[in-house]
C-alpha cells in the first residue's frame, strides 16, 4: 500500500473519530460486505486497503455516513460516476447499486483514471437521496432549474433610487440593499423552503446548515445549478454577498446577482446582472473569498 493511501486511511479514521459519529459511522470495520454483486456492466476492483477495507459511504465525499466495508480484492458494479471530494489527486466517485452508495475511484481498480466511458454521471442519488457536494445533501434539482429561470426573467432589472426595490418590497423589508432579498424571491418562486432566510446574506448559511445542504468552498465541491453562492469573511463573521448559479462547467459556473454593482464604481447603477463562466476563486468585485454553496431545500 503506498503512503499516500495510508495517510489517507489515517486521515478518515482521525476525522470520523473527531466528528458525533451518526450510528452508521459506529460500526465494526471488520463486519466487511461480502455479498454477490451484479457484474454485467461496468465493474471495478478494491485496492490498496492495507486490510482496513473500503468504506462505501451515503454521499461522495469523507463525510458521508458509512453504509457498509468491502474487502480488499472485491470486484463490484458500477452504475454511475460523479464528482465529488478528491482522494488522493481523484475526486471521481463510484455509485455501487448493491450497496446503495458511493466509494472513491482512488480504491478501485477499473483500467482507468477517472471516468469510465460509457458510465453515465449521476446526476442524482440512485438510491433516492442527493447526490451531495463536498459535504451537505444536494437539494432539489428541479428547485434550483425553476428558480434559475424565475431569476433571468428579472436580468436587467435596475433598483430605484436609495436601494430601493421590489424584492425587498415583495417582503416588506423596505429600502435594502437586495441581494438576498433576489435570491430569496427566486427560491421562494421555485416552490423553495424560505424559512429563516431575510435581507442578510448571512442567513443562507444559517439555512443551509438546517437543511444539511450548506457546502464549504474547497477543492472537490460540487456546485449545482440553483445554488446560492455565499460570500463573507473567512471567519464567517460577515457576510458580504449572496449570489445564484446558473449554469455548471467542470470547475466552472455562471453565477446571476441581485444588487450588482454592474459598472463596478458604486454609483448604485445595481441591476439583476448574469456573469459568464467564473471558477471558486471569483470575489464577484466585493473584495471578499466565496465561503460556500447553499442548495435549496423544500
Amino acid at each position: 500500500m503506498s503512503y499516500r493511501h495510508a495517510l489517507f486511511a489515517l486521515v478518515t479514521l482521525c476525522s470520523l473519530a473527531g466528528c458525533a459519529p451518526g450510528m452508521d459511522d459506529e460500526m465494526d470495520d471488520e463486519a466487511v460486505a461480502s455479498g454477490e454483486d451484479d457484474l454485467t456492466g461496468a465493474k471495478g476492483t478494491v485496492v490498496e486497503t492495507n486490510g482496513m477495507g473500503l468504506r462505501v459511504r451515503s454521499q461522495p465525499n469523507t463525510q458521508g455516513s458509512v453504509l457498509t466495508t468491502l474487502a480488499e480484492g472485491k470486484t463490484v458494479g458500477i452504475s454511475c460516476q460523479i464528482k465529488g471530494e478528491a482522494v488522493d489527486g481523484n475526486s471521481v466517485w463510484d455509485y455501487l447499486p448493491t450497496y446503495k452508495g458511493y466509494v472513491s475511484d482512488a480504491f478501485l481498480l477499473t483500467g482507468y483514471d477517472g471516468f469510465l466511458p460509457g458510465v453515465p454521471k449521476c446526476s442524482a442519488s440512485p438510491g433516492g437521496g442527493g447526490a451531495g457536494g463536498s459535504t451537505g445533501g444536494s437539494g432539489d434539482g428541479s428547485l434550483g432549474a425553476a428558480a434559475i429561470a424565475e431569476a433571468r426573467t428579472h436580468i436587467g432589472y435596475s433598483e430605484y433610487s436609495g436601494d430601493c426595490n421590489k424584492f425587498a418590497t415583495y417582503y416588506g423589508d423596505g429600502c435594502i440593499e437586495w441581494c438576498a432579498e433576489f435570491v430569496r424571491y427566486a427560491w421562494g418562486k421555485a416552490g423553495a423552503s424560505t424559512g429563516g432566510l431575510g435581507g442578510y446574506s448571512m442567513t443562507f448559511h444559517d439555512y443551509g446548515l438546517n437543511h444539511g445542504t450548506w457546502k464549504p468552498n474547497k477543492a472537490g465541491v460540487v456546485v449545482k445549478p440553483g445554488d446560492a453562492i455565499l460570500w463573507g469573511a473567512s471567519d464567517y463573521s460577515w457576510g458580504a454577498h449572496i449570489g445564484m448559479v446558473t449554469d455548471v462547467s467542470g470547475e466552472t459556473f455562471k453565477t446571476i446577482h441581485g444588487n450588482f454593482d454592474i459598472q463596478g464604481n458604486g454609483t448604485g447603477d445595481d441591476v439583476v446582472y448574469e456573469t459568464k463562466y467564473v471558477d471558486r476563486f471569483y470575489t464577484a468585485g466585493t473584495g471578499y473569498s466565496i465561503l460556500g454553496f447553499i442548495s435549496p431545500a423544500k
